[in-house]
């Protein structure tokens, strides 16, 4: 059975294969920050996670490939999530995927921070990193 913490990182990353904004945000806490690599870079507050997704689909439909971002779960690094209380933190290596058939593929690393609400875990912070690619 998977911990209500990881069902939650499960359940982000189905959201955003499925190009669903609105279902995105639902894992995100109303203070929550995201930082990405494309501008402006960090979102903050309320509708962050939306407005985050926002501009990657807006991205993708520039490149001619909405809706074709797909994100696979490499790993959580150490098989394990560290937890303090009501606040965790992961990083999620992830292999993400661009265009059908696949014209860009990027592998990094999302780290993650949860804080546990009366609902459920959400995520408090979003930040994406890749890796040099060789």
């Amino acid at each position: 059975m998977l911990s209500a913490l990881h069902a939650a990182i499960l359940g982000v990353l189905a959201a955003v294969n499925a190009d669903n904004g609105a279902q995105i945000q639902g894992y995100f806490a109303p203070d929550a920050v995201v930082v990405d690599s494309t501008s402006p870079f960090i979102w903050r507050g309320p509708g962050a996670a939306a407005r985050w997704w926002g501009k990657v689909d807006r991205e993708l439909a520039a490149a001619h490939a909405p809706g074709s971002l797909r994100a696979t779960l490499v790993r959580a690094v150490d098989a394990r999530l560290d937890r303090e209380g009501d606040d965790a933190y992961v990083n999620a290596v992830l292999r993400i995927t661009v265009g059908k058939p696949v014209k860009k593929t990027e592998n990094g690393s999302w780290v993650l921070t949860f804080h546990k609400y009366p609902d459920g875990w959400r995520i408090s912070s979003a930040s994406w990193g890749t890796w040099a690619q060789h």
